[in-house]
Formats: C-alpha cells, sequence, structure tokens
C-alpha cells in the first residue's frame, strides 16, 4: 500500500518540484530525484572521474574568487598542502594555483586584492608534462581550467572554489568540481584534506543512499530556513507557503508543511508532529512566471541591499555607488583608493552617471574635516572664473565689492574642490589653475600676497581630454597634473544588470521623499526599464522613475506611467546581434592582418556575403 508521504513524492516528482522529508530528529528520511537535481546532489554531466581521495604528488588546479567564501573555508595555511607559504594571501582574495599536493615542488600562482580592477587573471603554464591553463573571467563570471586542451568551466554568482586535480602517477584526471559541492561535501578545502569525492557521473540511487539518514544540517549551510524548520517542527510556526530562502548559496522558492502522527483510525494526531516536508522550486523556473516576478525581483534587491563592499585593509563601507556588476565595483574599488590617497581624481563619463555623487563619496570616505565645494564650471561666464575661483580683494574691479571676496579654493582649505566640467575653464584660467596645483598656492585678483592651501581636487569632464589636448583646446600639461588618478564611470546601457537594483532603490527612495506607500514595478514596466538604453544614464532613470511615482495612483507601476522616449526596447536585440557581429568581425580581420579573404574564409561565408556584411557595418 502507497503510504501519503510516497504519494505526495510522486506527485512533486511528476511536477517537477523538489521534495525532502526531514523527521524530528532533523535527519532526512526521503528525498526525489527533482530535489537531488536541483541542490546538486546527482548532476547530470559527461565528466567521468573515479570515487576516490586526493594523494601525495596529485597536481591540483585551483581557480578562486574570493578565498574563505563557499570553498570550504580555504585559508593561506590550507595552501601550505600546495607548497604554497605566503602570508600576504589574505581572506577575500582571488586566486589561481597550480601545484603538487603535499610536495616541496615549487607552485605557480597569482592572487588579487579583492575588488581588484582588472577584468580577467589568467594563468599558463607546463607542469609535470601538463600544458595548463586556469582563467578566472570576472566580466564573464566564468572560471576555467584547460588541461591538455580538455576545457572545465564553472560559472558562478558571488563566490566559487573551483578545482581540477591530476593523478600524480597516472596522468588521469582524478577529480573535476561542478556545481552542487557544498552539499557534497567536495569544496576546495574539503578535499584539500582528504575527503572522498564520489564518482562522476554520480548515480541517482548511490547519491540518494548517501544522503538519506543524514541530518540536515549535515549536508546545508546554516540559514534563515534551517531556522524555520525548527520553528515548524516544534508547532512555533504553522506552515510557510511560497517563500524564498537560500539553500546552499542558490535562492529556491520553498514551501515547509508539518507532517502529523497518524492514528488508529487513519486520521492525524495535530498534537503530534512527526517532522517536515519541504517543497522546492527552482529560481530559474520562477523567472517565466509572472506571478513571482515581483517576490523574486524584492528577494534579488534585499540581498543586494544587505550586500556591504569589503575593500582591503578591512575597512567596510556601505557606497551610494549601486550595482553588483564587475564595473561597479570596479569603481567602488577605485574611489576607496582614491579617498585614501592625496592624489588629484580626474572622474571622465557621459552626462548622468554620478561623477558629482562619486566625488562627494570620496570625500566623505576620506574622512578630511574640511569642506566639500562643488564648482560647476559650466555655470560660471569666462570674465569671472579667476574671481570666483581665487577671489578678489576689494576694489579690484570695476564693480568688485569693497570687502572683498573668498574664493572657492579658500572655502574648500583643509577639505576637497570639485571642478565639475573642467573642459570648459578657459586657457589663461588654465595656467592659473595650473600653477595652484604645483604650488598649493593662490592669490587673489588685485593681490600679490600668497594664500597657502591645502585642497584636494577633484574634476570631471564628459568631454575627451586627449582629443581636447590634441586639438590645443586643453593644455596637455594641466591634463597630466589632473589624470593622476582616472575613474571613468560607465553609462549604464553598458551594466545593464545593474539598472534593475538601481531602479527598485530609486524607486523606495523617491516614494518615501514623497511620503506616499512603497510601490512596485510591474512585471511589463520592468521589461521597459532593462530593454531601453539609458542615453541620460542615472539622471534620466531617476527623473522617469520619479514621474512616474507621481503619476501612478495604484501601488503598481505600469508601462504606461514610465516616459520613456523612443521604442529601443523592440530594436535592442537587433542592435545588440549587429554590434556583436561587427566585434567578430574586426575582430577576424586583426587576426589575419586586414586579409579579407582569410578571415571569410576563418567564417565560413563567402566572399561576397563578407563583403557586404563589411559595406553594411561601415568597417574599412
Amino acid at each position: 500500500m502507497i503510504s501519503n508521504c510516497d504519494r505526495l513524492e510522486s506527485v512533486m516528482e511528476a511536477l517537477g518540484r523538489g521534495f525532502i522529508e526531514i523527521d524530528r530528529d532533523n535527519r532526512i528520511r526521503k528525498i526525489n530525484d527533482s530535489a537531488l537535481s536541483m541542490i546538486g546532489i546527482s548532476i547530470d554531466t559527461n565528466l567521468k572521474h573515479p570515487s576516490g581521495a586526493i594523494k601525495q604528488g596529485d597536481v591540483v588546479i585551483i581557480v578562486d574568487n574570493d578565498m574563505g567564501n563557499d570553498d570550504g573555508n580555504l585559508t593561506n595555511e590550507d595552501l601550505k598542502l600546495i607548497n604554497i607559504n605566503n602570508k600576504d594571501i589574505k581572506m577575500g582574495d582571488s586566486i589561481i594555483a597550480v601545484g603538487s599536493y603535499m610536495s616541496k615542488e615549487k607552485p605557480i600562482y597569482k592572487y588579487f586584492r579583492k575588488h581588484q580592477t582588472v577584468p580577467n587573471i589568467n594563468l599558463g603554464c607546463s607542469f609535470h608534462g601538463h600544458k595548463i591553463r586556469a582563467e578566472l573571467s570576472f566580466t564573464t563570471r566564468k572560471m576555467t581550467i584547460v588541461v591538455d586542451d580538455i576545457e572545465y568551466v564553472l560559472g558562478y554568482q558571488n563566490s566559487v572554489g573551483h578545482m581540477v586535480i591530476i593523478d600524480g602517477k597516472t596522468g588521469c584526471i582524478r577529480f573535476v568540481q561542478v556545481k552542487g559541492y557544498s552539499v557534497r561535501k567536495e569544496a576546495v578545502n574539503d578535499i584539500l584534506h582528504g575527503h572522498k569525492v564520489l564518482a562522476k557521473p554520480i548515480n541517482t540511487e548511490y547519491a540518494k543512499n548517501a544522503i538519506i539518514g543524514k541530518r540536515y544540517l549535515d549536508l546545508f549551510d546554516k540559514a534563515e530556513l534551517s531556522d524555520l524548520l525548527d520553528e515548524v517542527m516544534n508547532g512555533k510556526t504553522d506552515k510557510i507557503r511560497e517563500e524564498l530562502y537560500e539553500i546552499n548559496k542558490r535562492i529556491f522558492l520553498c514551501d515547509v508543511l508539518p507532517y502529523y502522527e497518524i492514528n488508529q483510525d487513519g486520521k492525524e494526531n495535530k498534537e503530534y508532529i512527526k517532522g517536515v516536508h519541504i517543497v522546492l522550486q527552482s529560481s530559474a523556473d520562477l523567472e517565466n512566471l509572472i506571478d513571482n516576478r515581483n517576490q523574486i525581483l524584492e528577494a534579488i534587491e534585499a540581498n543586494f541591499r544587505k550586500e556591504v563592499i569589503k575593500y582591503s585593509g578591512g575597512e567596510y563601507k556601505e557606497s551610494k555607488f549601486i550595482g553588483n556588476s564587475v564595473q561597479a565595483e570596479e569603481v567602488r574599488y577605485l574611489a576607496h583608493k582614491a579617498a585614501h590617497n592625496k592624489c588629484n581624481v580626474l572622474l571622465t563619463g557621459e552626462s548622468g552617471t554620478g561623477k558629482s555623487m562619486l566625488a562627494k563619496e570620496i570625500h566623505n570616505l576620506s574622512g578630511q574635516e574640511g569642506p566639500y565645494v562643488e564648482v560647476h564650471c559650466n555655470a560660471i561666464a569666462n570674465t569671472l572664473f579667476e574671481s570666483e575661483l581665487f577671489g578678489y580683494v576689494g576694489g579690484a574691479f570695476t564693480g568688485a565689492s569693497t570687502a572683498g571676496k573668498v574664493g572657492y579654493f579658500e572655502i574648500a582649505n583643509g577639505g576637497t574642490i570639485f571642478l565639475d566640467e573642467i573642459g570648459e575653464i578657459p586657457p589663461e584660467i588654465q595656467v592659473k589653475l595650473l600653477q595652484v596645483l604645483q604650488e598649493k598656492v593662490i592669490y587673489r585678483v588685485g593681490s600679490s600676497k600668497p594664500i597657502k592651501i591645502n585642497v584636494r581636487v577633484i574634476v570631471a569632464t564628459n568631454k575627451d581630454l586627449k582629443e581636447e589636448v590634441r586639438v590645443k583646446n586643453f593644455r596637455q600639461d594641466l591634463f597630466y597634473r589632473i589624470n593622476i588618478f582616472p575613474i571613468d564611470i560607465p553609462p549604464l546601457r553598458s551594466r545593464k544588470s545593474d539598472i534593475l537594483a538601481l531602479s527598485n532603490i530609486l524607486l523606495n527612495r523617491v516614494c518615501s521623499e514623497y511620503e506616499l506607500p512603497q510601490k512596485k514595478f510591474s512585471s511589463e514596466a520592468v521589461h521597459k526599464i532593462i530593454s531601453y538604453t539609458w542615453p541620460g544614464n542615472v539622471r534620466e532613470l531617476e527623473n522617469c522613475i520619479e514621474r512616474a511615482v507621481v503619476l501612478c495612483e495604484s501601488n503598481l507601476i505600469y508601462p504606461e506611467h514610465l516616459n520613456i522616449v523612443g521604442n529601443d526596447s523592440e530594436v535592442s536585440l537587433a542592435r545588440l546581434l549587429e554590434s556583436e557581429e561587427e566585434r567578430i568581425i574586426k575582430s577576424y580581420l586583426d587576426k589575419n592582418d586586414g586579409d579579407k579573404l582569410a578571415a571569410a574564409k576563418e567564417l565560413k561565408v563567402s566572399k561576397s556575403t563578407f563583403y557586404n556584411k563589411l559595406k553594411k557595418l561601415g568597417i574599412e
């Protein structure tokens, strides 16, 4: 006779839902195939290697983007197992390493501090007769290990530890890392310390038998869901329906339901809870369901808000430069480095990308006690630049106040002066500004008395100053003086992954400022926001959201509320495809030193088709 539990397990399997039964001792009693696949216990892979454990002399290849996080708590002490003895390697660092297990052979490795500014880390070498290449790409969020021309790729969201082990005696692959390693206890550090690995591919029945009877926390991280299981188990919480929780670094939509002792009459004894049933639905499936979209977005935003940026030196700061893309992380990192050095900073980027906000953040992070003074150079008449920047003495010129005036540089003494749109400063003032930057002394108009100043200078422009120097509109020596620490802020269209998080935070901020109930974007509005290119960048996005909040009288913002000019959503795919096509063709032309026929042959297109493409895309 099939029990109710077995019947429920079968139904969940048919619906593609994960199902886990946990008893009062927190031991797993049942788990279906869908759950095994979702949480990574069983994996669909063509990779093959036997079960076993690492042995002395094995070749170990490690790629880790955040040491100590999601790699079994790997530390630089653990790295000594492959003969890396470097105390400068810190928690949170990115590392690529090739070494021999428990031997004195010299390893090959690279490491970078977290939030470093290079898009990729590469390492290539020959080790024990194997041709090895490893790459960590922060742009694509992928880790690639290549052994003798065979690629092993592992993608990641936040952090991951990738590993390949080569048998030191036979040269065969002993172990390859794949997703779901946390639950299998196959993280980098687990394996380095001798934990036995499962054979691949992993047999579902074998995996299930290895799980049944294990305690929940032996397989899953302790997190919010594990605490809620105890509450449901002890009757403190009735049940949980369709809530988003993280299980081993993955987000699932979860139901947690108590199940009861069955009396002799076949009815449930509500006074005795035997355990709980967990029903899982993968977040990847949910993204296609409109009804759940807003909840997913809220969960992503909540996680994003909790996130703090860990800078080098062990400091934790929250940044107003919003985004979780590689580009946003790079800007935050550079801003932090600039804040803790007194060099001049040049902020570049299109209008509306947030240069003035970043300048103020650099000042705030620096800890300077002096004031922050913002000067909009494009709002000052050419004849008034000198007196506005450096001040004047009484009666210095016709119309001057008899009391004189303190200039912006004096006001900012001991703090920061931000010169926005510095490309608008006339040539004669550029000479004087250069002298101020070199000598740290100003002269008020009409006075020969020097005034010493201690001012941090940050400048910004949306112009190409190198081109301005070339056409003699901007002094070359001044450009070199202000370009000591450049930070380029990318346009919003080049960091699409930040748009949604930024939109939700701006929406909440605007609602709070207008003292209105918090509103949400409909799924159609989300699509319209993401599809648009935002030529006005963050400023345009903020204005658009502010208008939508004013217009929208309900708690849900629809596309009709969004004043988005143009129809980018209809042509964005075509533009993206055309742009990618142009990039590919140019790369093959470069590869073949401009030989069009050779490039066409490699791309496997006819001569006429290739030449038509060149003409259409305007490629010389």
